[in-house]
Parts: C-alpha cells; sequence; structure tokens
C-alpha cells in the first residue's frame, strides 16, 4: 500500500510539473488541491485549493432536447450514453485572457487544434438543430447559392427552390448564420479539459456578410459555462471576487453536470444550485420567472 502510494504521489507530480497540469485533484493534509503550473513555462507548480460551495454546489445542466450535439459530445465522452459526473472549474484561465500560455488555451488547442474541422463536419450522426426564427432544421452544408459547389467553410444552409423563366425548378442555398465547429467534453475551462476528451462537430452562430448569426447550441453552452465562474465567485468572500487576480484559494471550484431531454423546456442549457435555476439559455426562455441568480431560500453569501 505504501509503495502504491508513493507511486501516485510521484504521478500526480510528474503531471503537476506538465503544462496545464493533472486532471484529477490530490488531497493533501486533509484538504483537496490540485498543482498546476500557473502559464506555461513557469518554474513554480502552484497549489490550489479545491473550492465547494456545499449546498450552493451549482450543477450544469444540457438539455438535449434543445441542444443535442452537445448530448453528442458528451455521450461520447461516456461511451455511449449521456452520464453525469463532478467536475473542476479551473477561473484562472481568465487571468492574461488571449495568451497562448493559458491553461484554458493549452487544453483547447490540445483537443480542438486549427486543423480539427478540416473536411471532418457533418457527423454521420448530426443532429438537427435550432436555426433562429427558422426553427429546428437539418444540418445541411452550405454549397453556394446555387447549391452546387463544394460544402463553404463549414457554413449551415437552408434549402429553397426557385421557379425560373423556362418553368423549371431550381434548388438554391440560403445561409443560416452557423457553422458546424469543434465541440469538446470535458471543456478546456476545466481541468478535467485538453488532451483525451471527445470531440464533435456543433452547430455555432457566426454571421457572413448580411446574414446575421443565430443562438445555438455552443452559444448557449459558452454562455451556462461562463456562468460557473460567475456563481463561483458570487458565491465567494466579498474580497475574493476579483476574477483578474491571481489567488490560488479561490481559483478551482467543484461542480456538477447532468442532462435531461425535456422538450417542453424552452432553456437548452443552465446552471443550477439549491434546487433552483439561476442563469438559463435556451430557444424560449421565456420570463425567465423560474430562473433567477437569487432565491428566498438562499443562505447567505459569504462576507
Amino acid at each position: 500500500m505504501r509503495l502504491h502510494a508513493l507511486a501516485m504521489t510521484l504521478l500526480l507530480q510528474l503531471a503537476a510539473a506538465q503544462f496545464p497540469g493533472p486532471k484529477v485533484t490530490e488531497i493533501e493534509n486533509g484538504q483537496e488541491v490540485w498543482k498546476a503550473q500557473r502559464f506555461e513555462g513557469d518554474d513554480e507548480v502552484i497549489t490550489y485549493t479545491v473550492r465547494d460551495h456545499g449546498t450552493m454546489r451549482p450543477t450544469l445542466v444540457y438539455n438535449c432536447a434543445k441542444a443535442p450535439s452537445l448530448c453528442k459530445t458528451v455521450a461520447k465522452h461516456f461511451g455511449g450514453s449521456v452520464g453525469t459526473g463532478t467536475y473542476h472549474y479551473d477561473a484562472d484561465y481568465r487571468i492574461r485572457q488571449g495568451d497562448s500560455g493559458q491553461r484554458k488555451s493549452v487544453r483547447r488547442n490540445d483537443n480542438c487544434p486549427s486543423s480539427w474541422i478540416d473536411g471532418r463536419c457533418p457527423e454521420a450522426d448530426q443532429p438537427r438543430f435550432y436555426a433562429g426564427a427558422r426553427g429546428f432544421a437539418d444540418a445541411l452544408m452550405y454549397r453556394g447559392r446555387n447549391a452546387d459547389r463544394e460544402p463553404d467553410d463549414n457554413r449551415l444552409a437552408e434549402e429553397y427552390t426557385k421557379r425560373l423563366a423556362d418553368g423549371s425548378v431550381k434548388t438554391m442555398h440560403r445561409e443560416i448564420g452557423a457553422v458546424l465547429s469543434c465541440d469538446e467534453w470535458p471543456a478546456a475551462s476545466w481541468i478535467e479539459g485538453g488532451s483525451g476528451g471527445a470531440t464533435y462537430c456543433s452547430p455555432i452562430g457566426q454571421g457572413c456578410g448580411r446574414t446575421r448569426a443565430v443562438q445555438t447550441d455552443q452559444n448557449w453552452q459558452a454562455q451556462a459555462h461562463n456562468a460557473i465562474g460567475i456563481w463561483s465567485r458570487i458565491r465567494s468572500p466579498a474580497d475574493r471576487r476579483n476574477a483578474d487576480t491571481h489567488d490560488p484559494e479561490y481559483t478551482i471550484f467543484k461542480f456538477d453536470f447532468r442532462t435531461v431531454d425535456d422538450n417542453n423546456n424552452g432553456y437548452a442549457t443552465w446552471v443550477e444550485a439549491n434546487g433552483h435555476k439561476r442563469y438559463c439559455y435556451g430557444p424560449d426562455v421565456g420570463d425567465k420567472s423560474d430562473c433567477k441568480p437569487a432565491w428566498d431560500d438562499d443562505p447567505a453569501v459569504p462576507e
């Protein structure tokens, strides 16, 4: 047992020294911690305290009925079924945004490099997606206005017909305002993200010329993932809420994940805590009377 424990310790130390750090935490003096370099190339390995908000621990939820491609990525990660789990949000990715040495940037490049998309999309089982005012649509690749070119930049289109002067009918393409892009699971902003994760072609809004971007799967996903960080800061002591300050005591936060498949729910993604929805995103959010950051039965926010 001692040899096994020593071997595990050595493996964790090695992983901590390899940027962007290990995908697992460890227990040190009774406290869950995570050890990693702050930036790529740093000599120092920092010990981060893992924070758990207890009953106010956030849960990230995907609604497979409204954002089906996200659940495809998750199912691929879990070997065919949509699973649940507990993950660790790395709030320090906000430091030096856009820097290639960020932990988040390195994780994403490991899993979704710029070359990933080349000739990969659509997937064989590519699901329908929400295409704005058009409602749910098939993931049809844009092949030029006359629908006679090779697919262009993974842009998505809708098909329509045009009657020509000779009375014949021609199939045409119109851009929707979305493209297929690399979705990854676990996400790059979590310590579990990066190399070895699952990837899948998922739609994200992107305008082109006069075509305006639509909000769809990856847009709602990004908003919900960002909300985990917002919630973690809100539930931290007042003097520790500055997102631009590196604080090893308030950088790594635990959160849970689950999925639902509810076509009657207008939300595609949301973050909940203590039995209440807090931040909700999707095609039909209504007045959000059932989704708000604060509820009457919430425990006091730490001072």
